[in-house]
């Protein structure tokens, strides 16, 4: 009856504010044990979790605390209210191995960025995935870690309007990110002809110098390599 499920709804929001309560008391040192307890209490009760606890946990490095907010529904692809994805916002400074492996073996997609109405799945003006956030920041570490650990296979590249476009490669490139650079040119397929998304120019424009000059060559090799494996691979004629 209506009584009943008000009372249910009452119920469910007073759980709501301990949740947000708690997650807070996580950042004060003086709190935090006490928060941590209120926090597993909460969300076992069957609370929505939004994004502060997973975001509190994923900053202090609680790994415990995180795999407990995801088996009790925290969602590992949940988004901020102005549409970024959770993982994308983490501060990259505090993301470690083990955090991103607890969101990843959740069942967070790295490569969840803009709404399917963008032409770039990596990013727009307001809104990145955590792929691309990675790059940009030269974690090659994360990038492949995403990449191996996701639950679905990540093309690096996406095509639009008839042109390839390599975002990633872009960014490692504008970025200085030298090991990063080379890796995706060299185990994932990146090329330096592959555009840059804001100019339409190839990837190779957005580097000079030592590391431009390694980006050709390690494209280089990889071009021989990929040739000698397909001429081995063909059937040889009989004598």
């Amino acid at each position: 009856d209506f009584a009943a499920a008000k009372s249910w709804i009452d119920e469910k929001e007073a759980l709501a504010k301990r949740l947000q309560k708690a997650a807070g008391g996580l950042a004060d040192q003086e709190t935090r044990s006490a928060a941590r307890r209120e926090v597993l209490e909460v969300a076992a009760a069957g609370v929505e979790i939004d994004y502060c606890p997973l975001a509190m946990a994923s900053q202090m490095g609680d790994i415990e605390l995180l795999n407990h907010l995801f088996r009790h529904g925290g969602d590992p692809n949940g988004r901020y209210k102005d549409g970024e994805p959770i993982l994308s916002r983490l501060p990259i400074d505090k993301l470690d191995a083990n955090v991103l492996a607890a969101w990843l073996d959740a069942g967070a997609r790295p490569i969840l960025g803009p709404d399917s109405d963008s032409e770039n799945p990596f990013y727009d003006d307001w809104t990145s995935s955590a792929l691309y956030v990675f790059a940009r920041a030269g974690r090659a570490d994360l990038v492949q870690q995403a990449c191996e650990r996701s639950i679905e296979p990540i093309g690096l590249t996406f095509v639009a309007k008839g042109k390839t476009y390599a975002p990633l490669l872009a960014a490692a490139l504008a970025g200085g990110h030298r090991d990063l650079a080379l890796w995706l040119i060299a185990e994932k397929g990146c090329s330096l002809s592959d555009l840059v998304w804001e100019t339409g120019a190839p990837c190779s424009a957005s580097a000079s110098g030592d590391l431009l000059a390694a980006a050709e060559a390690t494209q280089e090799r990889s071009v021989l390599l990929s040739e000698t494996a397909e001429a081995v691979s063909e059937p040889q004629p009989t004598l």
